[in-house]
């Protein structure tokens, strides 16, 4: 009796965790600033809908679908993302049978709830409906993610991946892929800008930085506006760059370089101006625009923390996150507040710190965790998702906030 008890209390508790992979947690129509968050001066009036534990948001396509990774599972939804489905997970290239038994045994309902693991972060999706995942390999989806194909190795090719969480990658209106190396190995070393072609099976270097030019590439976005992409670069001043090409890497032209107000990962793009929060780590960083008028540089507002994300809602509502770095030399010199910001900037009415977040202390492979808040690529939406990390609640939750009209 005592082993079948067990056995049904374990079917249980992996019904559960099932659902809590696929099921949001719907608040209370009333429920304005939720409590678990901590809300600077005046805010902004929203309001959160539901929560979606262990999964991360990661792409919303052309059609409007909004596609999620957890682990390595693919998830989808139909409906704005207020529920998800699971289509196919992203498979053991030629493995053993040790890899299969491995991978069987981490892919369990137990150890992924035990682990929450985000997984691969960077995700696309093109015009044609194919699905691209970025991780060890490019894998590639042509039946709506039921199965996933590896079409090219990094590792094979000796390349680094792009930046995490979809800044690194961008897609164009003709379905070019263009992501840029960001490794943290030792200075001076080459770094490469890499075209995905034929709806992503032919793949080719098409920009080479020489040593010494820069450390790695931050992102690369697609300019809707002015028809090209936009490359943000860094770490140290000579390779702070901001850089555009409106002919597919043939070349590339300098808008600005040569500081920290220059140091950008994620940039948000209007028909009139760039917005940027800077990546500073070692003095206050700050909110910029660049103003294609009058093609100058103005600071907006002093943000304290670093910035690694940013996003535009539909109705060109702007968002940004703040990173707390526990090690950085901002950090050391400063003592910040240990959490993870989300700004917002509505109808150029300047910017308004929404919430914070406390930062969770975790130890990773590399170094301390750092908290952050990333948000989807991809189409714009009406409502912001977003998705917290390392933090003390909430971390690896995706969530959906109403901003009032």
């Amino acid at each position: 009796m005592k082993v079948r008890a067990t056995r049904n209390a374990l079917i249980a508790f992996s019904f559960l965790l099932a659902l809590s992979v696929v099921t949001w947690e719907i608040l209370p129509e009333s429920k304005y600033l939720v409590s678990r968050t901590r809300v600077e001066q005046e805010p902004i009036p929203h309001k959160t809908v539901g929560y979606l534990p262990d999964l991360y948001a990661a792409y919303v396509a052309p059609d409007g679908r909004l596609f999620g990774i957890e682990d390595h599972f693919i998830f989808v939804s139909d409906d704005e993302g207020r529920t998800f489905r699971r289509l196919g997970a992203l498979p053991k290239v030629n493995p053993t049978w040790r890899d299969r038994i491995s991978d069987r045994v981490a892919r369990s309902k137990l150890a992924r709830r035990l682990r929450r693991n985000p997984g691969p972060t960077n995700l696309v999706v093109l015009a044609s409906g194919t699905i691209l995942v970025f991780f060890d390999y490019i894998y590639r989806s042509t039946d709506d993610g039921q199965t996933f194909t590896p079409v090219f190795g990094l590792h094979d090719e000796q390349l680094n991946g792009g930046f995490q969480y979809s800044e690194g990658i961008a897609v164009g209106p003709d379905d070019l892929i263009y992501f840029g190396e960001y490794t943290t190995s030792e200075r001076p070393h080459a770094i490469r800008i890499v075209e995905g072609r034929a709806d992503g099976t032919e793949w080719r270097v098409v920009h080479v930085f020489p040593p010494g030019d820069i450390f790695h590439v931050h992102g690369i976005q697609y300019d809707p506006f002015r028809g090209g992409y936009w490359v943000t670069t860094g770490d140290l001043d000579h390779e702070a760059k901001v850089l555009f090409t409106g002919d597919n890497f043939q070349s590339m032209q300098v808008l600005g370089q040569g500081s920290q107000d220059w140091r950008v990962v994620s940039m948000m793009i209007a028909e009139d101006r760039l917005v940027w929060g800077s990546d500073n780590d070692r003095m206050p960083a700050a909110i910029f625009q660049w103003d294609f008028a009058t093609a100058t540089l103005q600071k907006l507002r002093e943000i304290g923390k670093p910035s690694y994300f940013s996003t535009v809602l539909e109705d060109g509502t702007m968002v940004l996150s703040t990173t707390y770095e526990p090690e950085s030399s901002y950090t050391r010199a400063f003592h910040p507040e240990p959490t993870t910001d989300l700004w917002v900037s509505r109808a150029d009415h300047g910017w308004t710190k929404l919430m914070s977040l406390p930062y969770q202390p975790q130890q990773h492979t590399w170094g301390p965790a750092r908290a952050s808040i990333a948000f989807p690529g991809g189409k714009p939406t009406q409502t912001l998702f977003f998705t917290p990390l390392s933090t003390v609640t909430d971390h690896f939750t995706t969530q959906l906030i109403l901003l009032a009209p």
